[in-house]
């Protein structure tokens, strides 16, 4: 069975969103048509949720139009995610830059087999490439 993220991910981001009562934001979606398994589904979820919290706890508080950007594509044999926001952008203080939500992050990208950049550029972005298991 595989789980639709055209359905799954606008779910998750409402929910994350609605925590914190971001109802009103509605975020930009550019997902395409694509079923993922469950093993995959979860580590995909758990990192989602994750950057959309960091999202909704450091990018929008007093943002006077915050602004949310989540794509997925299939590129050949993998799959590529990419998170944005509009936010002052993700700077950890020295000595903390694996924070617990990062060293979370990237063990999911390691379950998935994939692999991660953040940048900086007005806002935050997270991409991520993981190869599509059969």
């Amino acid at each position: 069975m595989k789980v639709d993220l055209n359905v799954y991910i606008p779910e998750l981001t409402s929910r994350v969103l609605s925590a914190y009562g971001l109802e009103t934001l509605r975020p930009r979606y550019d997902l395409a048509p694509l079923g993922l398994s469950a093993d995959q589904t979860l580590p995909l979820g758990l990192i989602l949720t994750e950057l959309v919290t960091n999202a909704c706890k450091y990018a929008f508080p007093d943002h006077p139009d915050p602004c949310l950007e989540l794509r997925v594509e299939r590129v050949s044999t993998s799959v590529q995610v990419a998170v944005s926001d509009n936010g002052p952008g993700f700077s950890p203080e020295p000595g903390t830059a694996r924070t617990y939500g990062l060293r979370l992050i990237e063990l999911q990208v390691k379950q998935l087999r994939g692999h991660f950049t953040i940048t900086q550029a007005s806002g935050t972005r997270f991409e991520l490439t993981f190869p599509l298991s059969a």
